[in-house]
């Protein structure tokens, strides 16, 4: 009948176990998906910059070929 109760306390504590190593992947997972959503968010924000240096770029590059090209015909 002893075996029988330890028995049954040690399937308890193994139960107890299992539901804490549940709880804690449960919980690192949550901040590993927090982490990944902060990440995006600045991910999302250094796009936009980057889009918009380029943007600035293409407008700068634009205007010295432009002037490029109206100092050449004039020259000819």
């Amino acid at each position: 009948m002893e075996h029988l109760n330890l028995l049954q306390l040690l399937l308890q504590v193994i139960g107890g176990l299992i539901g804490l190593l549940v709880i804690v992947i449960g919980w690192i997972g949550k901040r590993i998906h927090d982490r990944l959503d902060a990440i995006n968010v600045t991910l999302g924000k250094i796009d936009r910059d980057l889009g918009e240096k380029v943007m600035d770029l293409n407008v700068r590059l634009t205007r010295v070929e432009t002037t490029c090209d109206l100092h050449h015909v004039s020259q000819q």
